[in-house]
């Protein structure tokens, strides 16, 4: 299925406020108090900016992975920066949605389960979706799509 700029735009867009507004929501709110919705309005706008900005240069090196396009454009020391800071952000993003799953499902679903047992349900579904690596129901995994934008969970699990 091709994907439009737009739609890919918006996908990435509406994952990114997922993530960086909405599950750590009750900070914003804490810092911000009563201004919490400017901040809120500001921060996604911020993230749609550099969302756009991306996916601009993304679709401009198709054909180049993340590192190899931040070389060519900032050169090597300032490219190799920047993507260690880009795989610090993810590594970041992946813990805080593993610690908000493990505490929704702890909390809502499985009360007397232990966290433990939860999180290694988690790693099992990593480590497989790792496993099968290259290949997305069939779909070759090429680097200068998923390097730039958010993995893909659902086809990289479901065989």
């Amino acid at each position: 299925m091709k994907l439009s700029g737009y739609q890919l735009f918006w996908m990435t867009s509406i994952s990114s406020m997922i993530m960086f507004s909405y599950i750590p929501i009750t900070i914003a709110v804490n810092e911000a108090r009563q201004d919490a919705w400017i901040s809120i309005l500001l921060g996604d706008g911020l993230m749609m900016a550099v969302t756009w900005l991306m996916l601009r240069v993304c679709m401009q090196n198709r054909d180049k992975t993340l590192v190899k396009m931040m070389k060519d454009l900032l050169g090597t020391v300032a490219g190799k920066i920047v993507v260690t800071a880009y795989f610090v952000h993810w590594f970041l993003q992946m813990s805080t949605t593993v610690k908000d799953m493990a505490n929704f499902q702890n909390l809502v679903m499985l009360h007397n389960t232990p966290m433990s047992a939860v999180l290694l349900c988690m790693l099992f579904l990593v480590f497989y979706a790792v496993y099968k690596g290259g290949d997305h129901g069939g779909q070759p995994m090429r680097g200068g799509d998923r390097s730039h934008l958010h993995p893909d969970p659902v086809r990289a699990v479901v065989p």
